[in-house]
């Protein structure tokens, strides 16, 4: 595999991981339990260290990391949140 190859994965995975990070974080405002909440936010703090990892390891390559999630993924949340009030 090429380090363009390996680059292009690597920034794929990006998205990936702060839209988790973020689902993650969206989850816990939404549940009832103390356990679960302090469970998604560990999930969230995890992808959010994912996603810097990454995003260092695509710098390191020579490549340009994105700093955001995906379309599909904001799209997917303003699809809930319409859901939650109708």
């Amino acid at each position: 595999m090429t380090t363009e190859e390996t680059i292009e994965h690597l920034t794929g995975l990006i998205p990936v991981c702060k839209d988790a990070e973020r689902g993650y974080h969206e989850a816990a405002e939404t549940v009832s339990t103390t356990r679960l909440m302090s469970i998604f936010n560990e999930y969230g703090k995890q992808r959010a260290h994912f996603a810097r990892d990454l995003q260092t390891e695509v710098e390191r390559l020579g490549g340009s990391p994105p700093d955001h999630g995906s379309v599909s993924a904001i799209l997917q949340r303003g699809w809930m949140d319409l859901r939650a009030v109708v």
